[in-house]
């Protein structure tokens, strides 16, 4: 080769690296725009979030109480779900008391505002007061099926005891029953965070 020939080859290489290196800043160049707009995009979307949690949790919350309407098949159909839920575990509901409280006289178990005894005038508790007997296994199973209901109320006093026959387990279920206009009205009656 003469000397012509690689002094065309000294000019064409240092040109074409230069022209590589050119499209690779200009493709990371894009590259970073694009990634600072996502960027921008991302944080107004972070910050829109932000406002509009705040105005949500600004907002004064509705409570609701876990109560159904009172009528002459609530009770049964309670009773049935559990008898239910123990013939499915395998388990048998030996007995059952039930008593009520009502939110405008003594027996009310929280104390309450003028303004929340009206709304709450039609609201009634009742306690029901549970023996069911069984494997100590099938009655974990039924403790665990109580979950399941659709109707929500608060499981308390379990106590276990082994007997010749078995295992006994013993436990309160309260539930809250109410008229219609009681069941939905009672939300705006006390401030979030509280409970009947």
């Amino acid at each position: 080769m003469n000397d012509s020939l690689y002094r065309l080859f000294g000019w064409l290489i240092p040109i074409a690296v230069l022209l590589g290196a050119g499209v690779v800043i200009y493709q990371q160049s894009q590259a970073l725009q694009q990634a600072e707009l996502r960027h921008s995009n991302a944080t107004a979307d972070l910050q829109h979030a932000t406002e509009q949690k705040a105005m949500v949790l600004a907002l004064p919350q509705a409570v609701r109480y876990a109560a159904t309407g009172a009528g002459p098949s609530e009770e049964t159909a309670f009773l049935d779900d559990l008898r239910l839920k123990a013939h499915e575990t395998g388990t048998t509901i030996s007995s059952w008391t039930s008593k009520t409280s009502n939110y405008t006289t003594n027996t009310s178990p929280v104390v309450l505002s003028p303004k929340e005894m009206a709304v709450l005038k039609d609201m009634t508790r009742i306690t029901c007061d549970l023996t069911v007997k069984g494997p100590y296994p099938a009655l974990r199973h039924f403790v665990s099926r109580l979950t399941d209901t659709d109707r929500l109320f608060n499981v308390a006093n379990i106590n276990w005891k082994r007997t010749d026959a078995g295992t006994e387990l013993n436990m309160s279920l309260v539930r809250y029953v109410g008229s219609a206009a009681a069941t939905n009205t009672a939300s705006a009656a006390r401030p979030a965070g509280t409970s009947l």
